[in-house]
């Protein structure tokens, strides 16, 4: 617990022009967020903090972050015409993608950051989503990258 003074007592470091950037950096960010966030939206925020973590809470633990039981939360995504599993999906297939467009991480340590257990129960999910294997989709973005590389090295040449 951080005392209340400590809270009051002035920064002597603080500058007012990071300040400024920061303050409209947080107001923006806070206009683009709806009003009253649905169960969805709430749901979908937090898998992606636990994947941006490389832990994606179950559905008993989202629903009590959520603070509501697991029935609770299974009816109201079912009212917005959404489950868990297809949050789960959609956040994989996301994720999957940027994670293998970028090559930092291999093609396992992918799968195993989005929870799957078996390499290729990942291959099979990432077929379906993409209609490419992993390594596939990764050939086609280094090729697209190194497409659009040559092509604005050209264009800076003339």
């Amino acid at each position: 617990m951080i005392d209340a003074a400590l809270l009051d007592a002035p920064c002597v470091a603080a500058d007012p022009g990071l300040r400024a950037v920061l303050e409209s950096h947080a107001l923006e960010r806070l206009r683009h967020l709806p009003e009253n966030p649905s169960v969805a939206d709430r749901a979908r925020a937090l898998l992606a903090d636990g994947a941006g973590a490389g832990a994606l809470p179950t559905a008993a633990l989202l629903a009590a972050l959520l603070r509501m039981s697991l029935r609770t939360l299974d009816r109201a995504l079912a009212a917005e015409g959404t489950s868990f599993r297809r949050l789960l999906e959609q956040l994989r297939r996301e994720v999957s993608a940027r994670a293998l467009a970028e090559s930092r991480h291999s093609v396992s340590e992918v799968a195993f950051l989005l929870g799957f257990n078996d390499l290729s129960a990942f291959y099979r999910a990432f077929k379906r989503w993409t209609g490419q294997t992993p390594v596939q989709f990764r050939r086609a973005r280094s090729a697209l990258a190194r497409s659009a590389n040559e092509s604005g090295a050209k264009g800076q040449s003339r």
